[in-house]
């Protein structure tokens, strides 16, 4: 199972994994962040066409690929709707 935390910069979205982290490690938990990858300058950014839909589904397609663990925790400030709209397509394109 992969839970999704995403919000706002700033509400304590990594504050709180990382708390979680430290409480579960040996657990069947693992977690990530989304900015662990390198986030490159705003104005890279903007020249790279779709870079935070683009960086998502890497990011999703590494979270599918781990089986090792019972539950993933990712945690970033990308849109849900990206989420949602890579694993729909993930989904409809493999049936």
């Amino acid at each position: 199972m992969i839970v999704f935390l995403t919000g706002a910069s700033g509400v304590g979205k990594t504050s709180i994994v990382e708390k979680l982290d430290q409480d579960f490690q040996n657990c069947g938990f693992t977690f990530h962040h989304f900015d662990s990858i390198e986030i490159p300058s705003a104005e890279e950014i903007r020249s790279i066409k779709n870079w935070q839909e683009t960086t998502t589904h890497e990011w999703i397609d590494r979270l599918v690929a781990r089986e090792d663990k019972d539950v993933i925790v990712f945690e970033g400030s990308t849109i849900f709707d990206l989420f949602y709209r890579v694993l729909k397509n993930m989904t409809t394109s493999t049936i």
